[in-house]
């Protein structure tokens, strides 16, 4: 075992999605959630941070319809949906800490934006998609009348 990783191997970082679908006509809510699949790039970029480069922490989230299960590999979602027909991702309502180590980022869509079949969901750092920090994959069948907010916690361990 390396230096690197016999220090590296205390530190876990964790993540997890929920989401929430409540229909603005009927009132009626379906919610789920899963663990994602924290991706390489999220690890270099942290190690960059503690380097003292500067880094552009995630606040977006991306919508998309690929069906391949997300591996530490990946580097954007497997099949990118423009979430209003224009822009990539969608910005953060709010972020915060939710617990010592553990931090949350929310996002809504309305009515009119993320219509589809969402299969995959990305947590990036740019609203062109930037980089991929974490992705998981999802059963999400949204409509236009329907409100989807997602609450995607990281927490290090």
């Amino acid at each position: 075992m390396t230096l690197r990783n016999s220090i590296l191997q205390g530190v876990d970082t964790k993540g997890y999605v929920r989401w929430v679908l409540k229909d603005e006509v009927t009132g009626r809510i379906e919610s789920s959630g899963k663990s994602n699949v924290i991706v390489n790039k999220t690890r270099e970029k942290l190690a960059d941070f503690f380097i003292g480069t500067s880094i552009t922490a995630p606040r977006f989230i991306a919508i998309g319809t690929g069906t391949s299960v997300p591996v530490a590999a990946d580097a954007a979602l497997q099949t990118l949906v423009k979430y209003d027909g224009v822009n990539d991702a969608k910005a953060a309502d709010s972020r915060s800490i939710r617990s010592l180590y553990t931090s949350r980022i929310v996002v809504q869509f309305i009515t009119t934006e993320a219509n589809q079949n969402i299969r995959e969901l990305g947590l990036v750092d740019a609203a062109n998609a930037g980089v991929l920090w974490a992705r998981v994959s999802v059963v999400i069948d949204k409509t236009n009348t329907q409100r989807l907010t997602i609450y995607w916690y990281i927490t290090f361990n």
